[in-house]
């Protein structure tokens, strides 16, 4: 029996200005509006990097021109495709874009900050256990962004909205099956992040799947549009 794969692909966002320039000249109408609604020149050039690399990534997947990827969004903002499902995340100078064929996906990056209030937020918003254990933890800032990632890449994959879903039970295993209030089963993973970062991937359903991580490198991927 075949199992489904969601590939993931880590994206530095941090790219010398010509680069930058050449990716940004990907991005359409609506996006380029997004970016300019930035304020801050840095929130600027991450998010073109991360959506011009998104389109690129798709287009290769689909075996497409980037400027044919057409996104459709739901009421929540998720993104779609047509013939793939795809879900970004920004934190830091990182990203992570995780595409899957046929399953809704959810991809969530956190950066861990040991001057977040992370003990404060947790028993505001997780489940007494996943509080506790982040209380209990050598490293509260770490295991709050592990389990923080957890749930978005959940909500993500379901479409819902943050508050909605931040009660969703992810702690236990690396990988494991968890409900979204009111839906379906999702199975979701942590997936191999840098130091000083924490991410997981999660899939509509609770069926198994295979996780294929992968460096971006935004010279090679212009220069594949190029030929």
């Amino acid at each position: 029996m075949s199992i489904d794969a969601v590939k993931v692909w880590l994206i530095n966002t941090l790219v010398p200005q010509p680069e930058l320039a050449v990716l940004s000249a990907f991005l359409d109408g609506a996006e380029i509006k997004r970016r300019n609604g930035l304020r801050d020149a840095s929130d600027q050039r991450s998010y073109a990097v991360t959506h011009a690399a998104a389109r690129l990534i798709a287009a290769a997947e689909l075996g497409v021109a980037p400027q044919d990827v057409q996104w459709t969004y739901s009421a929540n903002g998720k993104p779609s495709l047509e013939g793939a499902q795809i879900s970004l995340s920004h934190s830091g100078e990182l990203s992570l874009v995780a595409i899957a064929q046929s399953r809704s996906v959810g991809v969530d990056l956190q950066e861990v900050l040991p001057s977040l209030d992370t003990l404060g937020m947790a028993a505001r918003f997780f489940l007494p256990g996943e509080a506790e254990s982040i209380a209990t933890s050598a490293d509260h800032a770490a295991t709050f962004a592990s389990l923080w990632a957890r749930k978005e890449a959940v909500i993500k994959a379901h479409g819902g909205r943050l508050m909605q879903g931040l009660r969703i039970p992810v702690q236990g295993r690396r990988e494991m099956v968890t409900s979204y209030p009111g839906a379906a089963a999702h199975r979701v993973t942590d997936v191999e992040a840098p130091q000083g970062f924490r991410a997981a991937v999660a899939l509509a359903g609770a069926e198994p799947f295979e996780v294929v991580s992968q460096l971006w490198d935004q010279r090679t991927a212009i220069s594949a549009v190029d030929r």
